[in-house]
């Protein structure tokens, strides 16, 4: 399999997940599917920082699906991180 940069996806309901993991299937899409459940766990992952720090484990996303209703932090809470 090529070396191919991961969709992240933001999302707290295991059922969400699933449909996603299953379209991204369908659609014979390479790119694996990294999950993270809350908003901190997605800011973590988009900076490298904490358990997400080896990015040869965990590249920078091609894409990024991202959930604004979740715990901890909030879809709406990553998106103004984005755009400080």
């Amino acid at each position: 399999m090529p070396n191919v940069s991961p969709v992240l996806l933001a999302e707290d309901n295991p059922n969400d997940v699933l449909l996603v993991r299953r379209a991204l299937e369908d659609t014979k899409t390479l790119n694996p599917l990294q999950v993270v459940g809350n908003g901190e766990e997605a800011i973590q992952y988009l900076a490298g920082e904490g358990p997400y720090a080896d990015r040869a484990a965990y590249p920078f996303p091609a894409l990024f699906l991202l959930d604004l209703k979740m715990p901890v932090m909030d879809g709406l809470g990553v998106l103004r991180w984005l755009l400080q």
